[in-house]
């Protein structure tokens, strides 16, 4: 009886391993967090280079069209994904909204995107990320401190991958 039971303590203790180093990962993502400014300024750098990517691809037709009209941007120029059974995703980007009146982008605001998964799931991946914010209600959603994406978001994954809206 007592066997059964440290197996099961075993298995607790693996799995909180398990999710604070699927956290850390998460944490520990390059870029994570904008200290200081030549961190920022290296993030902006590379959002710029994702947008440019994308807006030349010919697969991203739809953004191209609709960027115009667009409320926000969110580039993440960089989302990690790591796991076996358990697993996290990361990276920090920048939002870029546009002022209603002038038409101008707004300077960035600098966002970090995180998340744990558990399930059937090995391996790893990088990939580059840009959300449109087509409403207003949608850039008032990302001005919260936490958000989920919804119908009023649109996503292409890069650098070879396929949109959605």
């Amino acid at each position: 009886m007592k066997s059964g039971r440290t197996s099961r303590t075993g298995i607790r203790g693996f799995a909180f391993a398990t999710i604070l180093a699927a956290i850390l990962l998460v944490a520990a993502a390059p870029g994570a967090m904008a200290a200081d400014k030549e961190d920022a300024q290296g993030i902006v750098d590379k959002s710029r280079v994702t947008l440019s990517e994308f807006m030349r691809d010919k697969d991203y037709e739809w953004l191209r069209e609709n960027i115009k009209k667009a409320k926000g941007v969110l580039i993440y120029p960089q989302v990690l994904k790591a796991g076996f059974i358990f697993g996290g995703s990361g990276g920090t980007g920048v939002l870029l909204t546009r002022d209603s009146k002038t038409g101008e982008w707004s300077n960035p605001a600098f966002y970090t995107l995180g998340s744990v998964s558990f399930g059937l799931q090995i391996g790893g991946e990088a990939a580059e990320v840009v959300l449109l914010v087509m409403t207003q209600k949608g850039v008032d959603s990302l001005l919260t401190s936490k958000f989920k994406l919804g119908g009023d978001t649109s996503i292409a994954l890069g650098p070879v991958g396929t949109g959605a809206k």
